[in-house]
């Protein structure tokens, strides 16, 4: 599979950020800031980076842009129109999705949905953001505490991200 971004004059770098850079890790000494980095096609506004993959793959996609002056930002795939929306939107995706993926129904709420709250940790370059799932019914004065789960996924956010 090949993943292509299109640019402009500022481009300077664009790194795919994606679980499937882990098909590049070959030890653990691997430069993890140059996981995912593209390649500029010469003379053009066009990057691209491409993978050896099984045709059931189904993985989920963004691009961070690097121009000069600025933080990168993260984008979308502009020509996929397949997005996966959860409920913490900054965790928005493209999606790939090749012919022999297997099928995926939606998923069936068996109860109403809660709430996601975006909690920063931290200042500066120790600043965290986590995201708290409150159930519909939850109740702040209830006696009992809660199941609390904890889930860490920043490779597949960010590469380079700090947990």
């Amino acid at each position: 599979v090949t993943f292509v971004y299109r640019g402009d004059a500022e481009t300077e770098r664009v790194r795919l950020e994606s679980n499937i850079n882990a098909l590049s890790i070959d030890g653990i000494t691997v430069d993890f800031e140059s996981l995912g980095m593209m390649e500029r096609l010469a003379d053009t506004d066009v990057w691209h980076i491409a993978y050896e993959v099984g045709n059931d793959l189904r993985v989920p996609y963004s691009f961070q842009v690097f121009e000069p002056g600025s933080e990168p930002e993260t984008v979308l795939d502009p020509y996929n129109e397949k997005v996966w929306e959860p409920e913490v939107a900054a965790l928005r995706a493209s999606i790939v999705e090749l012919a022999g993926a297997p099928a995926q129904p939606w998923r069936r709420r068996t109860a109403e949905a809660g709430d996601w709250d975006e909690v920063e940790l931290g200042a500066g370059d120790d600043a965290r953001t986590i995201w708290v799932y409150k159930p519909a019914a939850f109740d702040p004065r209830r006696p009992r505490p809660y199941p609390v789960l904890v889930g860490l996924g920043a490779f597949g956010i960010g590469v380079g991200m700090r947990v």
